[in-house]
């Protein structure tokens, strides 16, 4: 009893604490712990290169932290592989991995084919030769000279890095993790990126991390077909802060302009995108190389695809269709710097700045049906704004009007008959300070726009077949010609009796009156008539229908 209380006793008192070691070995340790250690908000999305890149542009006299010098030492080492095995791949690149027992870099010797080489390699090796495929066979860039590549261990949360040259045409290393913890999925993607990186490296050093990063990211975009998790919340987040800017120089939202990469492939082709990467690599500023790559593959200039790309930009998630990014259900739904819902709708509270290539929307539900939508746009007068109204019918059908801006300054009507909500769509183009500006904006609804009647009448013509249609405006606005539409009462199609527009004689003060002879419609036959609009805009406004049903005309 005595012993084993004084064991109970023993085995409750509480540990004594080493002595401290008076020399420990500096951190991080090993690459692994080297790429933990150097985590930020960037690299949480796997941008050790943006990382990489960032501090080794840094100048010497910087003051850097020591740990964090050492954790680049250890990442730009070529590692070193214990019993180290070698598998060629396309272009002659060499897969150098380990399946030593024990070695903190091993691979599973998993050989499900029996040809000799682990699985795993063999999924690198799929990797690289789609990105051979899509950028060197397809798209005409240089293979990269002498690239090899190593699956080391690096923690399982980075997929991987590449280790530049020390000049332009010498060896690159692109290290891959080799615990593939994420799945072999990301081991495959990790080598199309880093096959990416060395390609757009082979370029020279004018190209900014931020743009190899986005082009790495466009490569695994394009062999696949649809985002992966990273990709789709990289591309997301940047369509998300459009208005910082294209070329805003945070790396997550740098990396993210994968999207403006892909906007250029499905609209232009593989040639814009080649293009643009030559261009950027050239080391000139960013949105001449980008209008200059532009204007080499297309007619379009840098304004005038980044307003279309604007609008791809909105339909994505929910609002996606199947005319603009194929993968744009994958992606976030748009976000809008303010949604209005009714109307009037002002700025009352200024919505965030907007940089120079930079875009933002604002949402506007009117909750009304008749008379007009009147949009008016204010930008700050030191910067270069474009201003467009985008328009969805209850049909859901989209219709895209341009603004026109006077030292920033515009308006834009539209009828509210079949309008469910509206976007307005504001893109700054230039600062002259370079900063980021403010804009204003006001909707509010507006009585007999675009033409406000006061009747409309159909009877039996009296002198011949068919049906005389007259109607009354007292106002009208925009307004450049009129429809005649008709339908049968019973049921059927709505036409337009009319073959060239009855034009538009009123104006926004005086009654006009207007008389049209319908000769093709049939007696005995009830018919419903409605008077159509059309606007300026090519917009159109209908009244509401009257009926006739006429009849054969006395002898």
């Amino acid at each position: 009893m005595v012993g084993l209380l004084l064991w109970v006793g023993l085995s409750a008192a509480p540990a004594l604490a080493g002595p401290a070691d008076p020399f420990p070995e500096p951190r991080p340790l090993d690459r692994s712990e080297a790429a933990t250690f150097l985590a930020d908000p960037a690299t949480e999305q796997q941008l050790l290169n943006s990382k990489i890149a960032g501090m080794l542009d840094q100048p010497a006299a910087a003051d850097v932290d020591p740990a964090q010098k050492r954790a680049l030492g250890l990442l730009l080492a070529r590692p070193v592989l214990a019993y180290e095995r070698a598998w060629g791949a396309a272009d002659h690149t060499v897969v150098r991995y380990t399946i030593a027992e024990g070695a903190p870099d091993r691979i599973p010797r998993v050989d499900l084919d029996h040809n000799g080489v682990p699985d795993r390699v063999q999924i690198v090796g799929q990797g690289l030769a789609q990105a051979r495929e899509l950028l060197v066979e397809r798209m005409g860039f240089e293979a990269p000279v002498g690239l090899e590549v190593v699956l080391a261990n690096l923690g399982g949360r980075y997929d991987g890095y590449l280790i530049p040259g020390e000049r332009s045409g010498t060896r690159m290393t692109a290290v891959i993790d080799s615990t593939a913890r994420q799945g072999v999925e990301t081991t495959r993607r990790a080598a199309i990126r880093q096959y990416a990186h060395a390609v757009s490296r082979s370029l020279g050093a004018g190209l900014g991390a931020g743009w190899a990063e986005a082009f790495a990211q466009w490569a695994v975009l394009t062999v696949d077909g649809a985002p992966d998790d990273i990709t789709a919340s990289l591309v997301s987040n940047r369509l998300e802060h459009l208005d910082a800017g294209l070329f805003a120089e945070d790396s997550t939202l740098a990396a993210g302009n994968a999207i403006w990469l892909s906007f250029l492939s499905e609209s232009y082709g593989l040639g814009a995108v080649r293009l643009t990467i030559q261009e950027l690599a050239r080391d000139s500023a960013d949105a001449l190389a980008l209008d200059r790559a532009l204007q080499r593959a297309t007619e379009d200039d840098l304004a005038s695809a980044f307003r279309e790309f604007h609008l791809w930009s909105i339909l994505t998630g929910r609002r996606a269709d199947a005319y603009h990014f194929p993968f744009a259900a994958e992606l976030s739904a748009p976000r809008f710097a303010s949604a209005n819902q009714g109307l009037p709708a002002l700025s009352v509270q200024a919505d965030p700045a907007v940089a120079a290539w930079g875009a933002a929307q604002v949402l506007i539900r009117p909750e009304a049906t008749d008379g007009g939508l009147r949009v008016r746009f204010e930008g700050d007068f030191a910067a270069t704004w474009e201003a467009d109204l985008v328009v969805v019918t209850r049909d859901d059908t989209l219709r895209r009007l341009s603004i026109e801006l006077s030292d920033g300054r515009g308006e834009i009507a539209v009828p509210l008959g079949s309008v469910r909500e509206a976007f307005l769509l504001v893109r700054s183009l230039h600062s002259d300070d370079g900063q980021a500006r403010h804009y204003t904006y006001s909707a509010h609804r507006e009585r007999g726009y675009p033409f406000e009647i006061a009747a409309v009448d159909a009877v039996t013509n009296r002198v011949g077949p068919g049906v005389v249609i007259s109607w009354e405006t007292l106002s009208e606005q925009e307004l450049i010609g009129f429809n005649v539409l008709r339908a049968r009462e019973d049921g059927g199609q709505t036409v337009t009796v009319n073959n060239l527009w009855i034009p538009a004689l009123g104006n926004e003060n005086d009654a006009t009156g207007y008389f049209f002879l319908d000769p093709t419609a049939e007696a005995g036959v009830a018919y419903l008539y409605r008077i159509q609009g059309i606007t300026s805009q090519g917009m159109t406004s209908t009244s509401r229908p009257v009926s006739v049903r006429p009849s054969l005309r006395a002898r």
